[in-house]
């Protein structure tokens, strides 16, 4: 089963998944780490510099193709409209304060990593308006 962790660096967890730079890939089998690789995050607006200005349509299309191989994304925060697109997809979304991305598919794997359910984002102060990717 693959397991995407929102990341900057390859090391800790991101805490806005439309803004982060990628994703630690991590193929997990028998609750052992068995294949980790890095996508670079190109398929988001928000990654690209673009700004989401809270009208219209935030098309997902990109990232939910990017990740269908996924069955699980660990992140620490993202807005509602990607929560409810990964779960339509068939993608658990697991929302965590947990920082380093080993940790937390260790965790994951052995059925221990917390999960604040529902999304969240850091960034309303920064950015205005709401928390839509």
């Amino acid at each position: 089963m693959k397991v995407s962790i929102v990341s900057d660096d390859g090391r800790t967890i991101a805490s806005h998944f439309g803004r982060s730079r990628g994703f630690v890939i991590c193929t997990v089998e028998d609750g052992r780490v068995i294949d980790r690789s890095y996508r670079a995050n190109s398929f988001t607006g928000h990654a690209q510099g673009a700004a989401d200005t809270g009208q219209g349509a935030h098309p997902h299309g990109p990232i939910l193709e990017a990740l269908a191989d996924c069955a699980v994304v660990i992140s620490r925060g993202l807005g509602q409209r990607i929560h409810d697109d990964l779960t339509r997809s068939g993608i658990k979304v697991f929302v965590t304060s947990e920082m380093d991305v080993e940790a937390a598919v260790n965790l994951w794997s052995t059925g221990a990593l917390a999960n604040r359910p529902g999304p969240s984002c850091d960034h309303h102060g920064k950015h205005g308006g709401g928390c839509h990717g």
